[in-house]
């Protein structure tokens, strides 16, 4: 060879899906941006599998928006609606992604998220018969599920009835 500077480009692109935010939500995620670290062309749908408590989900109905470096997959809300963990995975072997030298993906990328948009629920122990004269009454509340924010002073712990200086000290 004479002439100019030629360059040999034997490396596949790389990829990443941005997780989506926050990572525990009570929405469901409409779409993923998937970014590579070169140009890339060849991206379809066909490309991704999502998984949800380890179960495949369809995703003839998603699509891909983009070009070059930036792309997403769209079209995810029905798909992620339900209470789970969620996996998304690009997988290099079955996609036809490739960059201007043709080389093929160099790897996968994942993505993974979990939806819980059940409220949780809420029990107490029974109370000692009303009314008492005790000094301290204990019950105990009940979640379905680990919560926060719940502490002492929150509006909605509330002390009726008629004794003086009646509070909740412990939570």
């Amino acid at each position: 060879f004479t002439g100019g500077a030629y360059q040999i480009d034997r490396e596949g692109p790389t990829a990443a899906l941005a997780a989506p935010t926050p990572a525990t939500r009570n929405t469901p995620v409409s779409s993923i941006a998937v970014t590579f670290g070169e140009p890339v062309t060849g991206l379809a749908a066909s490309a991704f599998t999502l998984t949800r408590d380890g179960t495949p989900l369809d995703l003839s109905a998603a699509t891909v928006g983009g070009s070059g470096t930036a792309f997403s997959l769209d079209g995810l809300t029905g798909l992620t609606a339900a209470d789970g963990v969620y996996v998304l995975t690009l997988d290099a072997s079955s996609a036809a992604v490739f960059d201007d030298a043709g080389n093929p993906l160099a790897g996968d990328a994942t993505a993974t998220f979990t939806v819980d948009a059940t409220r949780p629920t809420v029990s107490f122990a029974a109370v000692p018969t009303a009314p008492t004269n005790a000094a301290e009454v204990v019950f105990t509340v009940t979640f379905s599920e680990p919560v926060t924010g719940f502490a002492l002073g929150l509006p909605a712990l509330t002390v009726t009835g008629g004794a003086p200086g009646a509070a909740i000290t412990a939570v």
